[in-house]
């Protein structure tokens, strides 16, 4: 197996052509931001043209105004767009507009074998999971505000 390595700066244009056309396109995730789902180099993620907005859950893959291309869950929208957050990470991303998505996750593949997106072992999955990670976002905030209350006396 030939293991080419090509930027998604460079492989955008067929990327966002292939989708256009009606068809698929498999990448594999890099980076950490999706673990646990999402293993880098090791899993692969199928991609889909979106048709409308996106709805809590999805895993856009998009673009954002630096340049850098992401993949991470929706976990909400309000009047600035949509808002994300990696699986790995408890920071939310606000004002991701549709413009700036190319393509949404239609499903993945974990140790050779196809998950849908609307399996039902999976949404019970991102429910849990976007549950915990709220926890965990407001956890933090709160151990923040007793350091420095404790940091005062």
């Amino acid at each position: 197996m030939i293991n080419l390595d090509f930027s998604y700066v460079e492989l955008e244009p067929i990327i966002r052509e292939k989708l256009e056309n009606g068809g698929k396109v498999r990448i594999k995730p890099r980076g950490t931001s999706m673990l646990p789902m999402l293993r880098q180099g090791i899993d692969e993620v199928e991609l889909v043209k979106p048709t409308g907005k996106l709805n809590k859950y999805d895993i856009p893959f998009y673009k954002r105004a630096s340049g850098q291309f992401v993949l991470h869950r929706v976990v909400g929208e309000n009047k600035d767009g949509y808002i994300l957050c990696g699986d790995n990470q408890y920071e939310y991303e606000y004002g991701i507009k549709d413009d700036m998505i190319i393509a949404k996750m239609s499903g993945y593949y974990r140790d050779g074998k196809y998950i849908p997106s609307d399996d039902n072992d999976y949404m019970k999955y991102c429910k849990n999971h976007v549950a915990k990670q709220r926890r965990k976002k407001y956890y933090v905030k709160l151990k923040r505000v007793i350091k420095k209350l404790i940091g005062r006396k």
